[in-house]
């Protein structure tokens, strides 16, 4: 029976990668992509969890549910709304960069604001 103080209250990104977590994955790769995130919101994610004693880091880069983490009972609530120029950050849009661009390329526009639009590196940009 599980104790009323074993019950924790995350947000959904976290809620996701400590899921993907429990079900074996344990590299922030295959924690994103099971989560639906980007790393560099996994990182975020998974630095919150290792805080609350959920997760920890095993060696270099592989995660593990802690015991707390395995067994406690997850209530979810909405991820906070991250905004920046209008678009949503954190959570991977479906469709590929090439076709996001595509759609957004209603006018010229300089690499950085298509780095700014897309939330990709320049790098990214430059390759597209």
């Amino acid at each position: 029976m599980q104790n009323v103080s074993d019950e924790v209250t995350l947000i959904e990104s976290q809620a996701a990668c400590l899921e993907a977590i429990r079900s074996g994955l344990d590299s922030k790769t295959s924690i994103a992509i099971s989560a639906g995130l980007d790393l560099k919101a996994v990182a975020e994610v998974l630095n919150a969890l290792g805080r609350a004693r959920l997760a920890a880091c095993k060696g270099r880069s592989h995660w593990q549910a802690t015991k707390l983490g395995q067994s406690c009972v997850i209530s979810v609530i909405p991820d906070p709304e991250r905004r920046k120029g209008g678009k949503t950050y954190g959570k991977v849009i479906a469709g590929s960069t090439a076709e996001r661009m595509l759609d957004a390329l209603d006018r010229p526009m300089r690499g950085a604001e298509l780095v700014e639009l897309l939330g990709v590196t320049p790098q990214r940009v430059h390759q597209l």
